[in-house]
């Protein structure tokens, strides 16, 4: 959630409209299997967040996951 953030607003400062979505990541490999935001993507009763988020940019037409 942060690197999307931090990106949103960078991209703002040069005039380029971006979004935050919240989406379920499942990651496979080596015989694991992981998923974020299983149940749905939520703020928890903390303020903490459970799930994974990307930055969509449709002038670019591209999704963007600063995380990886």
């Amino acid at each position: 959630m942060d690197g999307c953030l931090t990106l949103h607003y960078a991209l703002a400062e040069y005039g380029i409209d971006s979004r935050v979505e919240a989406m379920i990541l499942e990651v496979e490999g080596n015989g694991t299997h992981s998923r974020y935001g299983g149940k749905g993507p939520h703020y928890n009763a903390n303020g903490t967040f459970n799930g994974h988020a990307v930055l969509v940019v449709p002038a670019a037409d591209r999704l963007l996951d600063p995380t990886l």
